[in-house]
């Protein structure tokens, strides 16, 4: 594979992000480094983009995974010699300008939260895939 596979993946991904409310992954200021040479921000070679992209995108389905919710209960409970909380709820805090304005009562409920377990073992086995393939050729076919 070379750059413009990783870019027209990349492409697919920013899509798929877009459909499934997860716009905050889709944008490429998230995948920058800071050029030691220049000091300026450059956004990361499109294989590493995209291997960045997909770890977010499990993060995003962790936090969203019933399997997840299900483990940390379970250690919660082996911790607290079998007490701790029955039910849990997700609010997102990182955004300064939402909190305060939802309503309380359309927090999801983590007990109730799908099992996404096989979707992030795919989306590691594509991360594993991607990282196995040879470095990209470079642009232009020059060797």
């Amino acid at each position: 594979m070379d750059d413009d596979d990783f870019l027209a993946l990349i492409a697919e991904l920013e899509t798929q992000l877009l459909e499934v409310g997860a716009s905050e992954l889709a944008d490429e200021n998230n995948y920058t480094h800071r050029d030691e040479n220049t000091g300026e921000d450059r956004l990361l070679e499109p294989r590493e983009r995209l291997i960045a992209m997909l770890h977010a995108f499990d993060r995003f389905l962790a936090v969203r995974d019933g399997s997840t919710f299900r483990n940390a209960m379970s250690r919660i409970r082996q911790y607290t010699n079998g007490g701790g909380p029955e039910r849990v709820l997700f609010l997102p805090v990182a955004d300064e300008s939402v909190r305060g304005e939802r309503d309380f009562y359309d927090v999801p409920d983590l007990s109730d939260v799908p099992d996404l377990s096989q979707v992030r073992r795919s989306v590691a086995l594509l991360i594993e895939q991607l990282r196995s393939e040879p470095e990209p050729r470079p642009r232009g076919g020059a060797l």
